[in-house]
């Protein structure tokens, strides 16, 4: 999916929370939401997945650039 998609679909999921709960902050609103907040736990777990690559991409650039110094 790569971060843009994941950050997406997160990014979706956390406006339709935020719609939804602007108009239903009732019990049964919020029990009916609840598929959706925890489809949004699940894309979050993606998205930081998907930075791995990316973060170790930047881990050896910087060991490269500065052969282990900080």
């Amino acid at each position: 999916m790569g971060i843009k998609g994941a950050y997406h679909a997160y990014l979706t999921d956390l406006q339709e929370i935020q719609r939804f709960l602007s108009n239903d902050l009732t019990p049964k609103g919020l029990d009916a939401i609840s598929p959706v907040a925890n489809k949004t736990i699940q894309d979050r777990e993606a998205l930081k997945t998907s930075f791995v690559p990316l973060l170790a991409a930047l881990d050896a650039i910087h060991a490269e650039m500065y052969n282990g110094k900080k």
